[in-house]
């Protein structure tokens, strides 16, 4: 009999100390399918799951004695993947080695000259594709086959018509063993309620692996999945889904499965999902269910940018503007946390515009839940296949965009992003990163926004004309000047170099991807808050001479969460003036108000902790006080 085992490592995804880990949900799933055939059992059996970077020459050793190897390749186990199947093709050269995921380079014709050791790629859906491999015939679509050094493609492969043909992992025990194994992980889960995108941004792969029609999984399947999450003990699911909402009866009974069992067992605790990109009232129904069970998942409206020109290159279609500011404003009143997305360094995008995107977004209400990534060059999307010429982008691969450390130091894993384009030269590049540090640090992470909002509302100063007063008046401090060189250098040696001289604040290592958020770290660590905010309280006084400026800056302070405080929460103020009512709810600003200021997570934590979960947990409010006000 022979033996098969299956590749999909990731990192430990969370903060320092605990063990995190997904359980490899795609490999699970091709066993789960070609297991339920009669030949496979006959012919295989079950080595094992390489779930984990692992050091290679132990993962080769455990893998030598196969017959089967199979990766699951993603950006990141791209290089770990590479290099463990070609050290296991020199120790077993008789292996059949196997590659499929989304980060394969099934369009590169030199695919076999560049990894010799690969002996078959499965594009797109594998689940067909692998048992037709598996059982020796490799006359189907959706391969390509090395031969002796030649490529031979079979063609596209054919979508699975019938999602209810592939059993779940889960529910047919392919982790059993694993998670008995492993008691003392913490593990990540991975849900799929369907397949495809209708829609084909440029800059993801998503629409173009799947085809656009949306296939659904069966509805029994994913209730009994959501209960085996609960009864192992997740903590996190991930959806897979493009657009969770896009059915929306259908959708909201699976919302309402996953509050059941949350209430019932306490389990899972967290959620991450794409919504559909149209969001309608339906949508916002669903995320109210999901918030008021508990889940702290909120509404993430994937905008990308704001910008028409942009949209139109990335071929995506976002809502109208209008319908946008209604969707902040209708979560804002059912008290559903709202999210934005954006990209940096999309074709079109300008330093003008991409400030605009703020301003903008500020103008419809959202002022704390936006995220910034740069663009990347994802290998088989649209951008990186067929619009790099045209909008003359130039990218770099770096090697620290994750957030996790690697067992092995030898093995970097690196994925390409955009520094520069047509219409955002580099130097450009680096000024909207500098502009995304500057907002992140102050208007989006809470130290700033509610006197920006109060201004804006008080006496009509819009937020452009502000921030760029504050961040000349800041930067002359000597503390912040020195930030500011710090990220700078950081960034501009990223896109440069392709890696950060990397440092520590506290225990969080600085890298590529949150070097945007690393001086919120450093204001925690070296308590320098009460001297950030006697800065903003001399530059309110100098700029706006309001009577009440103390107050308000006291109101602003308070809505940080202080380490020092975690002990004393709720705390409770007591203002001549209502600030939070006026800012956010049009009320009159003029009696009197007690406000009381708690902390969302009653747990007290040591200090490196708590710094670690205002970046973990930054997508539930963590480190943001939870306001309440009582009106005399």
């Amino acid at each position: 009999m022979k033996k098969i085992s299956l590749v999909q490592p990731n990192f430990n995804w969370g903060p320092v100390g605990l063990d995190i880990y997904y359980l490899p949900y795609s490999a699970g799933v091709l066993w789960a399918y070609v297991n339920k055939f009669d030949d496979i059992k006959k012919q295989y059996s079950f080595g094992e799951f390489v779930w984990r970077r692992d050091r290679i020459e132990e993962v080769v050793q455990r893998l030598q004695s196969c017959d089967v190897v199979g990766f699951s390749t993603y950006v990141w186990n791209r290089n770990y993947n590479y290099i463990l199947a070609e050290r296991l093709r020199e120790v077993n050269p008789d292996c059949l080695i196997i590659f499929g995921g989304p980060e394969v380079e099934v369009t590169d014709p030199d695919i076999f000259i560049k990894h010799p050791f690969i002996d078959v790629v499965v594009k797109q859906e594998g689940e067909h594709s692998f048992y037709s491999v598996l059982t020796g015939n490799y006359n189907v679509p959706g391969l390509l086959v090395n031969n002796n050094g030649s490529l031979l493609d079979t063609g596209p492969s054919q979508r699975v018509q019938n999602l209810n043909d592939i059993p779940s992992p889960y529910l047919t025990g392919v982790f059993d063993n694993l998670i008995e194994q492993y008691p003392d992980i913490i593990w990540n889960t991975t849900l799929e309620t369907n397949r495809g995108c209708p829609y084909q941004c440029t800059f993801c792969d998503w629409g173009s692996l799947t085809y656009s029609k949306v296939k659904k999984y069966n509805l029994e399947q994913i209730f009994n999945e959501i209960e085996w999450f609960a009864k192992i003990k997740t903590e996190f699911v991930g959806f897979t889904d493009a657009n969770f909402g896009i059915f929306p009866d259908r959708d909201m009974l699976i919302a309402q499965k996953l509050v059941e069992q949350k209430k019932a067992t306490g389990y899972p605790k967290m959620l991450n999902l794409s919504w559909a990109k149209n969001q309608k009232q339906s949508v916002v129904d669903i995320i109210a269910e999901l918030t008021n069970g508990g889940f702290n998942s909120g509404l993430n409206l994937s905008l990308q940018t704001l910008t028409e020109d942009v949209l139109k290159n990335i071929k995506r279609k976002n809502l109208e503007m209008n319908r946008v500011q209604e969707v902040f404003e209708l979560c804002d009143k059912r008290g559903i946390p709202c999210f934005t997305e954006l990209i940096l360094g999309l074709p079109g995008e300008t330093l003008s515009t991409w400030k605009k995107v703020f301003y903008d977004l500020y103008d419809f209400g959202n002022h704390t839940g936006i995220s910034v990534y740069q663009c990347q060059l994802i290998e088989n999307a649209e951008m990186n296949l067929h619009q790099i010429d045209e909008y003359d982008v130039k990218s770099v691969r770096v090697a620290d965009y994750f957030e996790s450390g690697y067992y092995d130091d030898d093995i970097k894993e690196d994925n390409a992003i955009v520094v520069s384009t047509r219409d955002l030269p580099i130097e450009d590049m680096i000024s909207a990163y500098m502009f995304t540090w500057f907002q992140k640090t102050f208007h989006i992470e809470g130290l700033t926004n509610y006197i920006a909002r109060f201004l804006n509302k008080f006496m009509g100063e819009s937020y452009e004309n502000f921030y760029n007063k504050f961040e000349q008046y800041i930067l002359q401090d000597d503390w912040f000047s020195n930030e500011y060189q710090r990220v700078y250098t950081s960034v501009k040696q990223w896109y440069t170099e392709g890696e950060i001289d990397k440092h520590s604040i506290g225990s969080i290592l600085v890298n590529g991807e949150n070097i945007q958020v690393s001086t919120l770290y450093r204001l925690h660590v070296d308590d320098k808050l009460d001297y950030t905010f006697d800065l903003i309280s001399k530059f309110l006084k100098l700029h706006y001479p309001i009577e009440f400026v103390d107050g308000l800056v006291d109101f602003q302070k308070n809505s940080t969460i202080v380490y020092e405080k975690l002990h004393k929460y709720p705390i409770s103020n007591t203002y001549t003036h209502n600030f939070y009512d006026y800012i956010v709810n049009n009320q009159n600003l003029d009696q009197n108000t007690t406000i009381q200021f708690n902390n969302k997570d009653t747990e007290v934590v040591d200090k490196d902790i708590f710094v670690q979960r205002i970046w973990f947990r930054r997508r539930d409010g963590y480190g943001k006080a939870k306001i309440t006000v009582d009106n005399d």
